[in-house]
């Protein structure tokens, strides 16, 4: 007879007097689909000091089926096995339980944490005044407050503004970037991003659009006495090393 090889799950909660078979099934049937390769992947038993289902695996297929499921563990490999494995800590998380996947020297070669992660704080909304940038895309509804969509690069800021305002900001439509003053309610996501639920723009402005080559010629423009020094570095240095003598002029 060919050699097999035995896996088990030890799963913490329950016994198998206890544990309702229809829960044991769904528990087997994403290890089913953990492991793969079917017709070399057997159940033989449930050992009683937890539930622990025992999982033999023929000696041939075990180098395919220990990759796939490192791979899964690595959130690599194919999709189903990773989907096994999130099912599997859901089921845990409503059991209140965890589990370890135990391989034939019985040594832990997975950890399922099921109820033990720690769920992401929950932080509430919070309102601040702020500003948007973004060229206005659509405006409009049928509420005293109207909708404005202001479109940022990707992203795509949803407002509300008063008619007035909004009329106003209809008129760059497509056309312009705006500036947007208001204030808005924000709420920091789990492990994520703040999100803005609502925000309400109380003035807004176009934003100027300028070329660098404009920005230059701009920056050059700009009256300064350090223009007419004759070394304006050396000047410069004067000052940094606390030098009483300035060059004629000042900077």
């Amino acid at each position: 007879m060919a050699e097999k090889r035995e896996y088990r799950l030890k799963i913490n909660a329950y016994s198998p007097e206890t544990m309702p078979m229809k829960r044991l099934a769904e528990y087997i049937s994403d290890l089913a689909v953990l492991f793969g390769d079917e017709s070399h992947v057997h159940l033989v038993g449930i050992e009683s000091s937890s539930t622990c289902p025992v999982i033999l695996v023929d000696w041939e297929a075990e180098p395919k089926v220990v990759d796939r499921v490192q791979r899964a563990r690595n959130k690599e490999g194919p999709e189903d096995a990773q989907r096994a494995i999130d099912s599997i800590n859901s089921r845990l998380k409503k059991d209140n339980a965890s589990a370890d996947l135990l391989n034939p020297s019985q040594s832990k070669i997975f950890e399922f944490p099921g109820a033990t992660v720690r769920e992401p704080i929950e932080w509430p909304s919070i309102n601040q005044a702020s500003e948007l940038y973004g060229v206005p895309i659509w405006v409009g509804g049928r509420t005293e407050l109207s909708n404005v969509d202001l479109l940022d690069g990707t992203i795509e800021w949803k407002c509300l503004a008063d008619r007035g305002k909004a009329i106003a900001i209809a008129q760059h439509i497509y056309t312009a970037t705006l500036r947007v003053i208001g204030h808005g309610r924000w709420r920091k996501m789990p492990n994520g991003p703040w999100n803005l639920e609502r925000y309400v723009i109380d003035d807004f402005e176009v934003v100027k659009t300028t070329t660098l080559e404009q920005t230059i010629s701009d920056l050059r423009s700009i009256k300064a006495k350090w223009k007419s020094l004759p070394d304006p570095l050396a000047a410069l240095d004067a000052i940094r090393s606390g030098e009483d003598h300035k060059p004629d002029g000042g900077i």
